[in-house]
């Protein structure tokens, strides 16, 4: 049972702590107050995600802290405390102790396990249910056959049955391919290995053929990559000649005088007769720009002579003896004669060397020319190669030889297929040896797996059905003849009535209340060790007489479930059973509420 249970930051709990005593407890809070919040939050501390409770939205706004506290005393009297705590993210933190020792958080709900003889999660749905278990089908039904199984200890049973049948399955499996083979044709073996023969025979043949046909296909291939290359040589050939031809017409045009250009023949000799007119030509330009090098600087010195004979002090520069004035006029006279002689000279010289270097231009314009001509320039070939015909003769002899390849490759699959007939023949007595093998191994898991399976249905219905007998009598104690109430081994629950089964979730509240509540007390106290059962408000449900029976089905609940804590606020009935000493109260309030004047403070 419960011992204590502490909360802090939990919904609209910012501190909470209760002492809780066996027997049948009363939790009396308003609406709002936080009773449904009391039960999830045993829950969770109990079982954690097993419990189905959002801790993360349970957060109070606020709160440093939001941690679930629990004292629980064990069947064996020992005392276990547990914490769970959770931030905002959900990560939790959970911290145990079992008599003082550390229990880690891994081995929590196997402990839970062992000591209340039920898994985990059987006691997460059976121990604790919220009000909407009423209305919700899966949170009302328990894994009552997987529990049973575990309680009895025919997992087992049910293990092997389960390996029988997969066993079967197998073997079945491999039994009927045997029969497909056992039913299949036999023919004559020897036959059979002289087709096989035969086939060996032709597809040597078709390989020899493809190979000489391969040999035939690559030469044809290689003549036509030579008819191409030849024809490409053709077109180099023709190219570089018309070429030629432009530079020969254009160094005849450059060299019109020059013989020797017009019996030139290969571009090689054209170039060397080019390469000596520049070089004449770049001699010829030269010596005309020294001339006229030589002009100029004559013209200087004799501009300078006249322009000193009109500073001159009547002395000759020279001899130094005096000169007349008709001495200066006969040398002002000579200068003006040698410059026109020499400015005659500059205008003949600069034509020639104009002239000289056109020439020049001309005939490197035709070296340039000759020089972009390809070497050796070769006439075009008379006849050109015929490519249609060789690329024709390649796609004949591949034709054929794609031929033989497909008749390769369809004799090969003769073979195979002869190969794989004759060693299916010749495993036919082996297989029809382990067919039988096969047809014994399916039978005896059959029979293994029926065995075993029926046994553990006996085991459970034996163990079942005291439980839905006993679950039918406290029906019919509180509802008499209004049908009769079925446990089925899935403990999900239905109501017979007459020839019809009506299912759990068309109940009415009432009844579902009532179902409810003894199915929970009576699988608790007869196949689990577990001492307590916390319910959410599972008297508002009911009518005033309803709620008088199912209150006194709690109160009676029995030594095993030792503490019953139910939350309401119907206060007049649990005052009522509190005055008999059937129940005790416990009155609740949240931070977020204030107790009205003259209320009971918080027990």
């Amino acid at each position: 049972m419960i011992r204590g249970l502490r909360l802090r930051g939990w919904r609209s709990f910012e501190e909470q702590s209760l002492e809780l005593a066996p027997g049948l407890t009363f939790v009396l809070a308003d609406n709002g107050v936080g009773k449904t919040s009391l039960i999830e939050a045993a829950a969770w501390g109990l079982y954690g995600q097993l419990s189905g409770v959002d801790a993360v939205a349970a957060r109070r706004i606020g709160a440093d802290e939001t941690s679930v506290e629990l004292e629980v005393e064990l069947p064996d009297l020992r005392v276990l405390d547990i914490r769970r705590a959770v931030d905002a993210g959900g990560a939790t933190d959970v911290a145990a102790k079992l008599a003082g020792k550390t229990v880690g958080a891994a081995k929590l709900d196997a402990m839970l396990a062992e000591a209340f003889g039920a898994s985990a999660d059987f006691l997460a749905r059976t121990t604790t249910a919220p009000s909407s278990a009423v209305y919700d089908q899966k949170q009302s039904a328990f894994a009552l056959r997987d529990h049973l199984g575990r309680v009895l200890g025919v997992d087992d049973l049910i293990d092997v049955a389960d390996r029988m049948r997969q066993l079967h399955d197998q073997y079945e499996a491999e039994a009927k391919s045997f029969r497909t083979a056992s039913r299949r044709a036999t023919a004559d073996l020897a036959d059979l290995t002289d087709q096989l023969d035969d086939a060996h025979e032709r597809l040597a043949a078709l390989n020899d053929q493809r190979a000489t046909l391969r040999d035939e296909l690559d030469t044809a291939e290689d003549q036509l990559r030579q008819a191409r290359r030849d024809v490409e040589a053709g077109k180099r050939a023709a190219a570089a000649h018309a070429a030629f031809q432009d530079a020969h017409a254009i160094a005849r045009d450059a060299l019109p005088t020059d013989r020797k250009v017009r019996r030139v023949r290969t571009i090689d000799n054209l170039v060397r007769t080019l390469e000596d007119a520049e070089r004449s030509a770049l001699a010829s330009v030269d010596e005309l720009r020294q001339t006229l090098a030589v002009v100029a600087g004559r013209r200087e010195a004799i501009t300078s002579a006249a322009a000193e004979l009109d500073e001159a002090s009547g002395t000759c520069p020279v001899c130094r003896r005096p000169l007349s004035e008709e001495d200066v006029e006969h040398a002002r006279q000579g200068h003006d004669s040698d410059l026109a002689a020499l400015e005659s000279g500059r205008v003949t010289g600069q034509a020639e060397l104009a002239q000289a270097s056109q020439h020049l231009v001309a005939v490197r314009r035709a070296l340039r020319k000759a020089l972009a001509v390809p070497s050796p320039v070769d006439s075009p070939a008379a006849e050109s190669t015929d490519v249609d015909a060789a690329r024709a003769a390649v796609e004949a002899v591949r034709a054929r030889h794609d031929d033989v390849s497909e008749h390769v490759a369809t004799a090969r699959a003769a073979r195979a297929a002869l190969e794989t007939q004759i060693a299916t023949e010749q495993a036919a007595a082996t297989e029809r040896e382990e067919s039988l093998l096969a047809h014994r191994r399916a039978a005896v898991t059959r029979t293994a797996a029926l065995v075993a399976r029926q046994t553990a249905d006996q085991l459970l219905t034996e163990r079942i059905d005291p439980l839905a007998a006993e679950v039918r009598a406290r029906w019919k104690r509180v509802f008499g003849d209004r049908g009769a109430l079925q446990l089925r081994a899935d403990g999900r629950l239905t109501l017979r009535r007459g020839v019809d089964d009506i299912p759990f979730e068309y109940l009415s509240s009432g009844e579902k209340v009532v179902a409810l509540l003894a199915v929970r007390l009576l699988v608790l106290g007869s196949s689990t060790r577990s001492s307590f059962l916390w319910l959410d408000e599972p008297l508002e449900h009911l009518d005033p007489r309803n709620r008088r029976l199912a209150a006194s089905l709690m109160s009676a609940a029995g030594a095993q479930v030792r503490q019953v804590l139910v939350t309401t606020y119907e206060e007049d009935l649990a005052r009522r059973l509190a005055r008999r000493g059937q129940a005790s109260l416990l009155r609740v309030r949240s931070a977020d509420a204030a107790w009205p004047p003259g209320s009971d403070l918080p027990s």
